[in-house]
C-alpha cells in the first residue's frame, strides 16, 4: 500500500494524496470481509452489507487514515484465521484440482498454446 515491499506502487497519486494506496486497502479489507462471511455463513451475499460498505467507501476516499486502516485489516485477518481454524468443512481436493487443470487447459487452448 506504500510501495515499500515491492518498491513500486500502482497508484502513486493515491499515496501522495492520502498517504497510502486506498484502492488496494479497500480491496484487501473487502476480501477479508467476504472471506469471513463465506466462512461464517457458508454463503456470500452481494452487494456487500451496508455497514461494511460504509467502511470500505470511507477507506476508498481517504476518510480513514493509514494507521486505522491497517488496524481494520489486521483485525479482519485475525478473525479470518480464527474462522479458518474453526471451519468444519472438508474440501474435495480431487474435484478442485480437476477444475483448476481444466480451467487452465481451456484458457491456454483458447490462446493456441495447448491442443
Amino acid at each position: 500500500m506504500l510501495g515499500i515491499r515491492c518498491h513500486t506502487v500502482n497508484r502513486p497519486e493515491l499515496v501522495e494524496k492520502y498517504g497510502y494506496d486506498t484502492k488496494f486497502a479497500h480491496h484487501a479489507l473487502r476480501l477479508g470481509y467476504q472471506g469471513l462471511e463465506l466462512l461464517r455463513e457458508g454463503d456470500l451475499v452481494l452487494p456487500i452489507r451496508d455497514y461494511e460498505l460504509a467502511i470500505l467507501r470511507d477507506i476508498r476516499v481517504g476518510e480513514i487514515n493509514f494507521k486505522d486502516c491497517i488496524a481494520l485489516i489486521e483485525a479482519t485477518e485475525f478473525e479470518l484465521e480464527r474462522a479458518v481454524n474453526l471451519c468444519q468443512w472438508d474440501s474435495d481436493r480431487r474435484a478442485i484440482d480437476a477444475f483448476m487443470v481444466e480451467a487452465h487447459l481451456t484458457h491456454w487452448r483458447g490462446k493456441g498454446y495447448v491442443s
